[in-house]
């Protein structure tokens, strides 16, 4: 079978602290029931159970980069709600700005049906789903499902912390001071 792709719309909602390092974007990639996707594809709950028992999706930039991995994933009752860090890498952090900037707004996956039907009216229902990977991406399939945070790594803001003491010191006092990390680099 051919590996196929659903997208689904998100929003930015807040910036929270993602320990060890890079960002952090959670929602829905995939949404139950209501009207048919573009393909003509509606997905039936409990659909993805098997997939999930059996491995963790990749998290990729528009279904071609990886740019970071499955955090947590699980379906409640209204689709696949998951959380997925993004790396911090040239792909990684053009993918986190877009989505900050609400340009990056969607969720997509790659996966090939395994168990379906077809309604009266030609829509395909999908009850079971092998899923390959999770895309951040710019255009939806399926516009209910939405992408709810982007967060932001501790280390990032306790740099950014560091650095705005530091230009105070200097222009307040004229004191030169260096900011190391814990591994003794400079960020």
């Amino acid at each position: 079978m051919e590996l196929e792709y659903k997208s689904v719309p998100f929003e930015v909602k807040e910036l929270v602290d993602l320990t060890g390092g890079g960002w952090e974007i959670s929602g829905y990639a995939s949404v139950f029931g209501g009207t048919p996707d573009a393909y003509g594809d509606v997905i039936v709950k409990g659909a993805f159970l098997d997939s999930l028992a059996q491995r963790s999706p990749k998290h990729l930039y528009e279904h071609f980069e990886p740019i970071g991995k499955t955090l947590e994933i699980h379906e409640d009752d209204t689709g696949l709600l998951g959380r997925w860090s993004i790396v911090d890498t040239t792909a990684g952090t053009d993918a986190y700005k877009l989505a900050k900037a609400g340009v990056l707004d969607s969720l997509s996956i790659g996966y090939v049906p395994v168990d379906y039907e077809y309604r009266a009216d030609g829509v395909r229902l999908l009850t079971k789903i092998d899923l390959y990977e999770v895309s951040s991406v710019a255009v939806p399939a399926q516009p209910r499902a939405r992408i709810t945070d982007v967060k932001r790594a501790p280390s990032e803001r306790l740099h950014l912390g560091l650095e705005l003491r530091r230009r105070r010191l200097r222009h307040r006092h004229g004191i030169a001071v260096s900011i190391t990390s814990d591994a003794g680099e400079t960020p």
